[in-house]
């Protein structure tokens, strides 16, 4: 954690407006820097100034949707499917702005990760339960 806001600091004293994390992953964690170094006292303030600044991508290409879908239909891909990372969803409680581009840009949206794999492979959607793991 140290490293990485060592790494991005001078980026942040520059001014710079986001820190883009395109790992859903990862960005939950960089969003948590602030509240897992509140009580280091070197680092407290800038783990706070990032995970501020932390963002999904899918935040940042969410407003230029419209753009994004020109993108899509110029592409020699007919058959798309985009599944949110769960970490997106529920980790970082980003939510929307990926099933806002799909609609934009009249790409099939799924959850869970099975209806991806189904529509890209055009079979039948199975769930199982899986509570007994």
């Amino acid at each position: 954690m140290r490293r990485n806001i060592d790494a991005w600091w001078p980026f942040v004293e520059q001014g710079v407006e986001a820190i883009v994390i395109n790992a859903s992953g990862c960005g939950v964690t960089v969003k948590e820097y602030g509240h897992y170094l509140k009580h280091d006292t070197d680092y407290a303030e800038k783990a706070r100034r990032v995970s501020g600044l932390a963002r999904d991508l899918s935040e940042v290409l969410a407003p230029g949707a419209q753009s994004l879908a020109e993108l899509v239909a110029a592409s020699p891909l007919k058959r798309v499917a985009y599944h949110p990372p769960c970490t997106l969803q529920h980790g970082q409680k980003v939510r929307g702005h990926a099933k806002n581009c799909c609609k934009v840009c009249d790409l099939p949206f799924s959850c869970p990760p099975t209806a991806t794999f189904a529509a890209v492979r055009q079979a039948p959607i199975r769930y199982y339960n899986l509570s007994c793991l």
